[in-house]
């Protein structure tokens, strides 16, 4: 056991996917007062599947697909972020979303849930005062989950994100959690939590793409990674986006290659102005991509994000 997150408890949500289906990515949450000056924070975390976590509002670290893919089984890797700038005196919140990934998600052609039914995650926030104590915030029977805009998330289907149910503030201290529920909670785990610091996935590179067709763009060369968007459109609009790697006789996305992998993001737009969207736990290879669903009086923006280690 990692002596850091010993007194730690994996939390999960009760809502769970099946071998078919994907289940909206959960959302966790606590707030803690810091009632004295500290001098140092540090957050050390790991999931089984993906993770991304927020502490007043700011996004730790900047990996992607965090904590990487293993046997979890038998180990699971564990990260640890300096977040220091990111308290302050008072009242703070902290919060984590979590993705099937390779855990629970499609793997390659063994379906879902090779490993387990449903993500889980583990953190211990460690705080030292400036008067020489000493704070520890960890995952526990005091968090709340909720889930939110995240529908389905899964490495070879793709995301499904609608931004009618986005949860503005989530992470932030004085947020209005009195309507999500109790965690569910694992104990006695034997999985070795890994400290070894491995090769993190990051945005390496963006890609501006031309248009070969009104609703095709290229982006000049094949990739892993994402599309990001900024899309103007009214609420309820939803735009679904195909990719892949060549195209057809023709000129049409040839996706006979995928198999049963989807490889299609969804996204619904809540109105109101500029939108900008990018999928948190998916990634795609690929060069073309092809966009539907936008209205004659709707624009949009498409850049190609590079993600690798």
């Amino acid at each position: 056991m990692n002596e850091q997150l010993s007194s730690s408890l994996w939390i999960s949500s009760s809502i769970c996917g099946g071998t078919r289906s994907s289940a909206p990515a959960p959302y966790f949450r606590k707030t803690f007062r810091l009632d004295r000056a500290f001098k140092s924070a540090r957050l050390t975390a790991t999931a089984l599947g993906l993770y991304e976590i927020e502490l007043n509002g700011e996004r730790v670290g900047d990996r992607v697909f965090a904590p990487g893919w293993t046997d979890y089984r038998v180990r699971v890797p564990v990260q640890t972020y300096d977040v220091t700038s990111l308290l302050r005196e008072g009242s703070n919140g902290i919060g984590a979303i979590l993705g099937d990934g390779w855990y629970c998600g499609h793997v390659a052609w063994f379906g879902r849930q090779v490993y387990g039914e449903r993500p889980e995650f583990l953190a211990v926030l460690e705080i030292e005062f400036e008067d020489g104590t000493s704070l520890r915030v960890g995952t526990d029977e005091s968090w709340k989950t909720a889930t939110g805009p995240i529908l389905e998330s899964d490495f070879l289907m793709g995301e499904v994100y609608d931004a009618r149910r986005e949860l503005d503030g989530w992470s932030l201290p004085g947020f209005d959690d009195s309507g999500w529920a109790p965690v569910q909670m694992t104990s006695g785990r034997s999985i070795i939590l890994d400290p070894i610091v491995y090769p993190a996935v990051k945005r390496l590179g963006e890609r501006e793409p031309s248009k070969l067709a009104p609703n095709v763009f290229d982006m000049g060369q094949n990739f892993s990674g994402r599309a990001r968007v900024r899309v103007k459109s009214l609420r309820g609009t939803t735009l679904t986006f195909r990719y892949a790697e060549i195209l057809d006789g023709n000129g049409c996305l040839y996706t006979e290659n995928l198999r049963k992998a989807r490889s299609t993001d969804v996204y619904t737009c809540k109105g109101g102005g500029e939108e900008i969207w990018e999928p948190r736990f998916t990634f795609h290879g690929y060069r073309y991509l092809e966009v539907t669903g936008l209205p004659k009086d709707g624009t949009i923006e498409v850049t190609g994000i590079i993600l690798h280690s």
